[in-house]
């Protein structure tokens, strides 16, 4: 059943729901009486809707001051509204004297019964459980959840966000239960000769219907308090549970906290006289934030203390509870007029969430953690830098169009789009640096001293606008504009002039392969926040923002751009005199670790972008990590580890892919820099030992340590110092101790034995772990030999590591072995080898082969051999083999393509001639081919200009 998102344009409009329901938890159905009061919005009646699913309505009636008037009803059980219609049309006339009326009605709804995790829970639905002193399942809790479009199931309303209305609710339900609501109670009153107790709920603030809520069960709580500094009350916060509610006693001192930090940090009285938590053992969006009564899946809050002490998890708790409170100020009290402001809703609750958890050290150094700089800066980076990555804006209208077709029982996710709440926490953090933490809550609190913020529903624009006008700046407004309306991430270019820095930008995209392609994409300038470190550690204070495509700064000492990481954009350092000015900061301990790993990880995107490459930035990175080679860098400082991690990676993308390993292998210079100036000086300052055991437990618990091994043994694998040691590292893999290889190191351990393995009996060590991991498991850290992925990972390792050595002999054999092995699944990944060989001469016992062939050369030939036995084998009509096979050769070809492309006419030759046998349609070689070309066509062009980087 489809559901319109559209406002509902009626004679009448509900300001205020008076509801009595009365809920019976052993009954499938409830029952309710409905008192709203309206208003009339037209000098017309014919009739009016309200949004109602699965609801019976009896007796409806309107009344006023005078009159008391009959009305029908008709269902559109489609469209999910109830349309409501004058019995008598002569009577509209007498409605018509007044403006304000009573509808009265009473209906009939249902109860969703949930008893796994994976049934949906929505409306009123209820759970069963067992009872801790009798041991019968005959307890009961009984929930609402109603965002975005659920509260349609409790009450006819009109469920849309743009609408505020004030409740008022009663319940009727067994004495022994517990009733929470969004306000708190004002009367009970037992029903005589009966089990049942009627609950009066005060009346609310203003809200929207999704935030309407209500749990009664079989509950215990526990209670504290907590004082609001600007309201000067005390309030009492309370959180439900159905067992074990004492495990809540960290989230309860964190609410406390909290709370009042957040009334102070709006400047605006929390709007309630109670907060309550119910924690629910089935919720399908885990955390739902009801005025003044949120609700949470127990599993996040009802943590021993043994679990807690990982500070991990006890951040996590924080963060969700502290993120359910920012809601209760904005998007509750002040909510937005539509669902495609999700986005910002949620991202602004987490934003500011993390932003006052590390300001009050219950959450430290986030912005600098991975959490933030990988899962959400970087994953929105990383999907802003396609050529397709889409606006905000059109994404959460695109959700809003999708939603006609959803159907009734559509989430909130529906609605949600991670990329947009990533992209917005990384925005918010952006505008928050550069205009000052004090400016941006001085504009947040006169949003909240507007009324009109409070009784309307607003957009997001609506409040920087306001927040612009406070700090009397116009540029806020265009910021939030620019970065909502405009797709993709930009990229800034510095260069230096003599005391001049030159910066341009324009949008990045990794997709962009020349000019025609670039100009094929949108590329408006954004609203960039410079965020400048001066050389002095000092901040820019006079160049803030950069609003047109090119800006120059006269006489501004600046060091880097986006300092600590906290803009949303790329920096491309275009003259070495960045780089030694950077250098020198290294030296002076005046860097700061977040700004050296940003400067990497910026080049590694430029490097995996062929249009974005430059001499400089291979030249930049050599010399960051010749500095952080050298004797006078103390690696004891763990600041440099992450650092040298991502400047590593570099190195490995400059060597691996095909345009840089050509000119790795055409200037000497760049190996004798990367071997002599930095792996083996990296090397021996991290200290790694021979002796048993091979790693310390302070080295263990150092995963980036570990990977830093891992990168130097894989670069330098032909030193002789690191052989030594892969050569131990390979005999404890195979022989033990347990325990005594981390997985990290496994790989590259398995690369260098196999690119000095002479001999066939040292490479079929590494060839049996292909077939069986297993009985090695025991002696790698962190592998269960019981956990099948974590063999079938160990045995993938050996798969790809098996064709590095350059003798004719295992060349052959690891030929042989795909030949024979064309169906296995991922069987391409042992050429891997090869393909970083191809441009090495072949080798027969440890001497030049005597026909002096290429590896590439060797491979050719075997390709061209068996391709038509392949494809035979591919064409077998309905075998799960020749599915395997035809997967496996399209596979390889690509692999043998991009090794031999250098070989064009080869290529061509050899699909002219495969395209007039009759197997060839099992295989699109040219299709194939055309894409190895498109991709290989501008490293071409930039390849003679790349030369130059290496020196």
């Amino acid at each position: 059943m489809p559901v319109s998102p559209l406002t509902l344009n009626n004679w009448v409009k509900p300001v205020h729901y008076d509801l009595k329901l009365d809920i019976d938890p052993t009954s499938s159905n409830f029952k309710g009486d409905a008192l709203y009061t309206v208003k009339a919005n037209s000098t017309t009646f014919d009739s009016f809707k309200l949004h109602c699913q699965d609801l019976v309505i009896i007796s409806p009636k309107i009344i006023d001051k005078t009159n008391t008037i009959d009305l029908k009803v008709n269902y559109d059980k489609e469209n999910q509204m109830v349309i409501f219609q004058l019995k008598d049309p002569s009577t509209s006339n007498v409605i018509l004297e007044s403006m304000d009326f009573t509808l009265s009605f009473s209906y009939i709804g249902k109860i969703n019964s949930v008893k796994t995790n994976n049934d949906s829970t929505f409306g009123v639905f209820k759970s069963n459980f067992m009872d801790q002193t009798t041991g019968r399942s005959d307890n009961y809790i009984i929930a609402t959840h109603c965002q975005p479009s659920f509260a349609r199931t409790i009450f006819p309303c009109i469920d849309e966000p743009n609408i505020k209305t004030t409740f008022q609710l009663t319940l009727i339900t067994l004495s022994k239960f517990k009733a929470i609501s969004n306000s708190s109670i004002s009367s009970t009153e037992i029903i005589e000769k009966t089990k049942k107790t009627i609950f009066q709920f005060n009346k609310t603030p203003l809200m929207t219907t999704s935030i309407f809520s209500f749990a009664i069960g079989d509950l215990e709580f526990m209670k504290g308090e907590t004082k609001l500094p600007v309201s000067n009350r005390t309030i009492p916060i309370r959180i439900y549970a159905i067992k074990d509610v004492s495990l809540a006693t960290f989230a309860l001192d964190t609410v406390q906290k909290y709370l009042p930090i957040l009334e102070s940090y709006f400047n605006y009285s929390y709007p309630l006289d109670k907060l309550d938590f119910v924690l629910l053992p089935f919720l399908t969006d885990m955390a739902m934030e009801n005025l003044g009564m949120i609700t949470i899946h127990m599993n996040h809050m009802l943590l021993p203390p043994n679990i807690l002490a990982d500070k991990s998890i006890s951040q996590q708790v924080q963060q969700v509870l502290v993120h359910e409170l920012v809601h209760q100020w904005m998007g509750n009290t002040i909510s937005f007029d539509s669902w495609e402001y999700l986005w910002f809703n949620e991202a602004f609750a987490t934003w500011l969430a993390c932003a006052l958890l590390q300001e009050n050290d219950d959450l430290s150094n986030y912005w600098d953690s991975d959490d933030y700089q990988i899962q959400i800066l970087g994953s929105a980076m990383l999907n802003d830098s396609s050529k397709n990555s889409k606006s905000i804006y059109d994404i959460s209208h695109k959700n809003i169009d999708d939603k006609k077709n959803v159907t009734s029982k559509s989430s909130t996710q529906d609605f949600f789009d991670a990329h947009s709440y990533n992209k917005g926490i990384a925005i918010l953090r952006s505008f928050e640096r550069c205009t000052g933490s004090n400016n941006v809550k001085l504009g947040l609190q006169k949003v909240f001293a507007d009324k009109f913020f409070i009784e309307q529903c607003v957009k997001p624009l609506d409040i920087w606008t306001h927040v612009g006008n406070t700090l009397k700046s116009k540029n806020i407004s265009n910021f939030f504009y620019s970065w909502t309306k405009l797709a993709g991430i930009p990229i800034v270019s510095v260069k230096m002039d003599d005391s001049k820095v030159n910066l341009t930008q324009h949008r990045f995209s990794n997709d962009i392969i020349d000019e025609k392609s670039r100009n094929e994409i949108e590329d408006v300038p954004y609203h960039i926040p410079l965020l400048s470190l001066l050389k002095d550690g000092g901040s820019d204070e006079k160049n803030v923002l950069m609003t047109d495509r090119t800006l120059t700064l006269d006489d501004t000492p600046i060091l880097l751009l986006n300092h600590n990481s906290q803009g949303y954009y790329y920096v491309s350092y275009e003259s070495i005199e960045s780089y030694e000015l950077i250098s020198q900061s290294i030296l002076n301990n005046t860097i700061t670790e977040i700004d050296l790993l940003k400067i990497f990880d910026d080049i590694h995107a430029f490097l995996n972008t062929t249009y974005y490459q430059k001499p400089i930035h291979i030249e930049g990175a050599l010399k960051l990590l010749k500095v952080l080679a050298s004797d006078k860098i103390d690696l004891s400082s763990l600041i440099y580890l992450k650092p040298i991690c991502k400047g590593l990676e570099v190195l490995q993308t400059i060597t691996n892919s095909e345009l840089l390993s050509n000119i790795s292998n055409r200037n000497k210079k760049f190996k004798t820099i990367m071997i002599d100036s930095i792996i083996m000086p990296l090397f021996q300052k991290l200290k790694f030992s021979l002796k048993s055991p091979l790693f310390t437990e302070e080295e263990l618990m150092n995963q980036t340590k570990l990977q830093i091994l891992a990168q130097l043994l894989s670069l330098g694998k032909n030193e002789k110092l690191i052989i030594e040691y892969c050569s131990i590292y390979f005999k404890h893999v195979l022989q033990g101790p347990k325990q005594s290889i981390p997985f990290d190191i496994v790989s590259s351990t398995y690369i260098v034995n196999s690119t000095h393995f002479t001999t066939l009996k040292n490479w079929k060590k590494l060839f049996d772990l292909i077939k069986n991991s297993k009985g090695i498991a025991s002696h790698i850290i962190d592998i269960d030999s019981n956990d099948k992925n974590q063999i079938t990972a160990l045995q993938n390792m050996a798969l790809e590591s098996i064709s590095f050595s350059l003798e004719l002999e295992l060349i052959n054999k690891v030929l042989n072995f795909i030949n024979n092995s064309i169906d296995l699944t991922g069987i391409e990944t042992s050429l891997f080898g090869l393909t970083f060989n191809g441009k090495c001469h072949v080798l027969s016992k440890g001497k030049p082969e005597k026909n002096n062939k290429l590896v590439e050369e060797i491979v050719w030939d075997w390709y061209t051999k068996y391709y038509p036995i392949w494809v035979k084998k591919a064409s077998r009509p309905g075998s799960q083999a020749s599915q395997n096979t035809r997967k496996s050769l399209h596979n390889i070809t690509m692999v043998v393509f991009q090794m031999y492309a250098t070989h064009d006419s080869a290529i061509k030759s050899f699909i002219k001639t495969s395209e007039e046998a009759i197997y060839n349609d099992t295989i699109n070689l040219e299709s194939i081919w055309n894409n190895v070309e498109t991709r290989l066509q501008p490293k071409r062009k930039t390849l003679e200009n790349m030369k130059l980087a290496c020196v």
